[in-house]
């Protein structure tokens, strides 16, 4: 019995002392050991598994897809940075390291939407700065901003909002391109950026700039009297979407006055770097197929990248993406980070969450446990949608398991017309539409009462004020 005890004792300190061992334990307590092991590290977050793909072999990329690297790193710095720079009135200059690795300086200017969600930011070329080239950011949901989670409540997040304050975002765009165009009348390249809601947004910015941009192009080709099928084809594209917001969102747009937005003409490149792509409407998504293969068969660059990660949900939401069948220079990065594991998190998740409960007991134990468990389990998915983290060159995309997809192959072409597909049609029931709809009503009544509520006090503040100043009046004539 002692002589059994003393194997085993051995056997547990065997394996217990060895740091990292490649061999499969062949005994059961050998097995138990691992396997504690490795529940402790899943609880600590630092038990790496191994992959059960091989890694792919970034550093043997090819050129093509180095530079796609370097406008993925740029699109990170405009859609997770940039859109979220305060702007001050001492500092209106900001230096901006380009896709080329040259660091330019551009003019940055508040977005004025007249919406509180809508919210980013301008760039436009400093006076030293011979780039004609517009940078359009758009932020995403905000913590700090109930507005925005007022735009998720939205048929598609952000999209009844932004067409309701479109003449004023094109006008203030229309005079970006106008001050990059210059004197010369230069073609300007528009790069419009977002992440996750400001992904969305940007989407709706691109189709309404080519829309703009098409009907230009459609007044240029009656002048000539040529090529009648685009420009019925134009028209009609315009026609629809008008209809499309007046049945879904009863919103009647006003006649567009081309007058208004005539520096579209000027634009010779449209781009969107979209992150966490949210999904648009089915109505967006058609808009912009055809307006990308009209704009690009009469001399119009078209460029789409899109970035998501395997573990974002977000990305599966709406229902389409833009440019997902078109003929437009469209890339998808997709990510699998290696250090976000779902089954990993969610057994880290439940331990910790037994754990707290138990400290705290009863009913706040319950509570408590549930809500740290719930946290840390879904954790990944919360870094999924947030945390890119490429780095200036896009040097960190190292670090994790990434693909490039193409529309130039028919594989890629495939691949991205199924990730534009695949969204959780659970959120597209009539019944949950109703529900964010009754939501964002119930937003709008806290709204009102918050703003009433603020005047009521600033009355207040005034009435009392005034009061002290005729009483110190009073006194003083004493």
């Amino acid at each position: 019995m002692l002589k059994s005890i003393s194997l085993m004792a051995k056997d547990i300190a065997s394996h217990i002392g060895s740091q990292t061992t490649q061999e499969e334990p062949t005994t059961l307590t050998g097995k138990f050991v691992k396997k504690a092991k490795q529940l402790n590290a899943m609880a600590k977050g630092t038990f790496e598994e191994k992959p059960k793909t091989p890694s792919i072999d970034n550093q043997a990329e090819s050129l093509v897809d180095a530079q796609h690297r370097l406008e993925f790193a740029l699109g990170e710095r405009l859609a997770l940075d940039v859109a979220y720079r305060p702007i001050s009135l001492q500092q209106h200059i900001i230096p901006l390291l380009e896709e080329d690795n040259n660091l330019r300086d551009y003019k940055i200017v508040t977005l004025d939407s007249g919406h509180g969600g809508i919210v980013g930011n301008i760039l436009i070329p400093s006076s030293h700065n011979n780039a004609a080239r517009v940078y359009v950011n758009f932020r995403g949901t905000d913590s700090h901003t109930a507005a925005t989670f007022h735009l998720d409540l939205e048929h598609c997040a952000g999209e009844e909002s932004f067409h309701r304050h479109l003449p004023q975002i094109m006008k203030q765009i229309n005079q970006a391109i106008a001050e990059a165009s210059g004197s010369e009348e230069r073609e300007v390249e528009l790069i419009i950026s977002g992440h996750s809601l400001g992904s969305a947004l940007s989407q709706y910015c691109l189709n309404a700039t080519m829309l703009f941009s098409a009907l230009h192009l459609k007044t240029a080709l009656e002048e000539k009297q040529v090529d009648s099928d685009t420009q019925e084809l134009i028209g009609n594209i315009q026609e629809n979407f008008k209809q499309y917001l007046l049945k879904q969102y009863c919103l009647k747009r006003q006649e567009i006055a081309l007058e208004d937005y005539r520096y579209f003409s000027r634009i010779s490149t449209f781009k969107i770097n979209s992150w966490s792509t949210i999904g648009v409407s089915n109505a967006v998504e058609h808009s912009t197929n055809v307006l990308a293969d009209i704009l690009k068969l009469n001399g119009k660059n078209i460029i789409g990248r899109f970035l998501r990660n395997t573990l974002d949900i977000v990305s599966k939401l709406g229902e389409g993406n833009s440019l997902s069948s078109c003929n437009a220079d469209v890339t998808y990065l997709e990510i699998e980070d290696r250090s976000l594991n779902l089954n990993r998190s969610a057994l880290a998740g439940a331990i910790t969450g037994i754990a707290s409960g138990m400290l705290l007991g009863g009913v706040p134990g319950i509570i408590i446990g549930g809500a740290t468990a719930v946290y840390n389990g879904l954790r990944p998915l919360h870094l999924a949608h947030g945390d890119c983290n490429f780095g200036k060159y896009g040097e960190l995309l190292v670090g994790k398991q990434y693909r490039i997809f193409s529309n130039e192959t028919l594989l890629g072409k495939r691949k991205i017309a199924e990730i534009s597909e695949d969204k959780l049609t659970v959120f597209q029931k009539p019944v949950l539409y109703k529900a964010k709809s009754l939501l964002k009503q119930a937003g709008n009544v806290g709204s009102e009462f918050k703003k009433s509520a603020t005047v009521g006090i600033v009355e207040v503040i005034k009435a009392v004020d005034r009061s002290v100043e005729k009483t110190v009046r009073i006194g003083c004539k004493k």
